[in-house]
């Protein structure tokens, strides 16, 4: 009977168990050798004697050895005691195989044998083909040690090698033709069972039982016999050369061109919705970083686990899954490039403004913009007082005044005047919105909502002059925060222009412009988190429309 392999293992290590059991079963199938390990017992078999009666029977030993075999009681209390014993007392072959790392020679039992993979590597580091060819190398220094102990006797028991040794490996050296023709003979002249495991080759590994299968009875006819030498060569050659291509397929190259491109799309896809409305302030410049690295992580995480498959990606040695590396890796990218952008690309600083600078003089323009301002409260009067003809006159004078304001031009005016003049017109066309009724599908209602959309522009226009104020205010701009006193200060010019906005809002989405509540609820948020007090001077219910999208 051919001598048997126990491969002791962590269920956590069972990827490391299969692929060594994978390379034994090639030799199994010539009948070199057999393999065992605890996934062979059967359904309703009691556990404990199968494992006790293998080990018994082995004559080489394979640990997988991981931090998670270490620490396995019924490894350490069962099958290593067991094991060791038969080591020292009948000289049992016992090969430690490093999985994964671990302080494994800090173990008194395990420091003195010579482990596999040499070097102080491990199976998980070197990864894909590499592991495979470790793997491969043991099966057959397995055999060779195996059948050096069947032709001299059992091996002196002892220590090996120190585990931090790292000699050359010696490996055995594959069959010649005419020994691989004799192992034919000797199948094709075999026992019936013996006969149908070798005619089984190529055959998938889980189909060998140990129960016997039916065979062709041997033959003395030796014009059959060396035929079946011959096709069992073949049919062993066809296999080795099926399993040479799947250890050298690499992975396609189309995998990093692939992740090229989407990182890439992804990048420009996101660069456009944040440059669509603008070039982006400096306050914005987060965002665009955070794009840019966006796009470079999604491309490493392909090419990232691109060269992990290959083998080719030094920086990940302890890492041989894929989408580990991709993703972990992908991660790290962009946490990096996020923190190096915000950190070498700051907002720069604000000018310094040349001695004697003044901020600009008010001009006729401005002052005609404040004259507006009455004429805005004496309209607000008429369409609150609600009058019998309040709608008609209005609409004139409203239409009038907005008029009258949007034909200033607004390169003559100053900072806070082309704001006042955006506010002004703004309010002007929503009092002459209010003078209509219904939804956009009547005439009153497309009314409705052109004046509330045109009025709508003009304060998105407003908030975001506002807005650069606010920024040019914190960079220590003296003139901007002039402005940005008198906006935020008794004028209150920023609160107003949010409450308008708000109501501008609440038009459109009753006359069906698009805008829904939601929107109008936003607008009152960021209203009352900018002055809480504003809402309480002005409460939303005094308004029609707001009280319309509130409820």
């Amino acid at each position: 009977m051919p001598p048997s392999v126990f491969i002791s293992y962590s269920r956590k290590d069972q990827r490391w168990k299969d692929g060594l059991a994978s390379q034994l079963g090639v030799l199994e199938r010539e009948g070199l050798l057999r393999t065992w390990h605890d996934g062979m017992i059967q359904s309703g078999t009691d556990w404990l004697p199968a494992i006790e009666a293998a080990m018994a029977e082995a004559r080489v030993a394979v640990f997988i050895i991981s931090a998670d075999f270490l620490n396995s009681d019924f490894i350490r209390r069962k099958e290593t005691p067991a094991l060791m014993e038969r080591r020292l007392k009948e000289g049992l072959l016992i090969i430690p195989v490093i999985a994964r790392p671990c302080p494994w020679h800090k173990v008194t039992w395990l420091a003195g044998i010579q482990a596999r993979p040499l070097n102080g590597k491990t199976l998980a580091r070197l990864g894909g083909v590499k592991a495979e060819e470790v793997l491969s190398d043991l099966a057959e220094e397995i055999l060779k040690r195996v059948e050096g102990m069947a032709g001299s006797g059992p091996e002196e028991p002892g220590p090996r090698i120190s585990a931090s040794a790292s000699g050359p490996h010696d490996s055995a050296p594959r069959a010649d033709f005419l020994q691989r023709a004799r192992l034919a003979g000797d199948h094709a002249t075999a026992s019936p069972v013996q006969s149908t495991l070798a005619s089984s080759a190529g055959t998938d590994r889980a189909e060998l039982p140990n129960s016997p299968r039916p065979s062709k009875p041997p033959t003395s006819d030796p014009l059959a016999v060396w035929r079946e030498k011959l096709s069992f060569l073949l049919k062993q050659k066809a296999r080795d050369d099926r399993l040479d291509a799947r250890s050298s397929q690499s992975a396609p190259l189309w995998v990093p061109v692939c992740g090229l491109l989407i990182g890439l799309l992804t990048l420009l896809f996101f660069m456009y919705l944040v440059l669509k409305e603008g070039p982006v302030p400096c306050d914005r410049h987060v965002p665009v970083i955070i794009v840019l690295a966006l796009g470079a992580a999604m491309a490493y995480a392909f090419i990232g686990g691109w060269a992990t498959a290959e083998g080719k990606l030094p920086v990940a040695p302890h890492f041989s899954n894929v989408i580990t590396v991709s993703a972990g890796g992908g991660i790290a990218v962009l946490l990096a490039l996020i923190i190096l952008g915000v950190k070498l690309y700051p907002c720069p600083p604000p000018p310094v403004p040349p001695p004697g600078h003044q901020c600009p003089p008010k001009t006729d323009a401005d002052q005609l913009v404040d004259t507006y301002a009455s004429d805005i409260g004496t309209l607000r009067g008429t369409a609150e007082a609600r009058n019998p003809d309040w709608q008609s006159r209005v609409r004139e004078e409203g239409l009038m005044l907005a008029k009258s304001i949007g034909e200033i031009d607004e390169e003559r005016l100053t900072v806070a005047r082309k704001v006042a003049r955006r506010e002004y017109k703004a309010w002007a066309l929503l009092m002459v919105a209010s003078t209509y009724v219904g939804s956009g599908r009547g005439e009153d209602g497309r009314n409705r909502l052109d004046y509330a959309a045109e009025a709508l522009q003009d304060l998105d226009q407003a908030l975001t002059m506002m807005h650069l104020i606010t920024l040019d205010h914190q960079r220590g701009d003296e003139c901007a925060a002039k402005v940005y006193r008198w906006m935020t200060g008794h004028s209150a010019d920023l609160q107003r222009t949010h409450y308008l906005k708000a109501v501008a809002l609440a038009v459109t989405a009753q006359a069906g412009g698009g805008h829904t509540k939601d929107d109008v609820q936003r607008e009152l948020k960021e209203l009352d988190k900018l002055d809480p007090e504003y809402l309480k001077r002005y409460p939303a219910e005094t308004n029609p429309d707001l009280a319309w999208a509130t409820q």
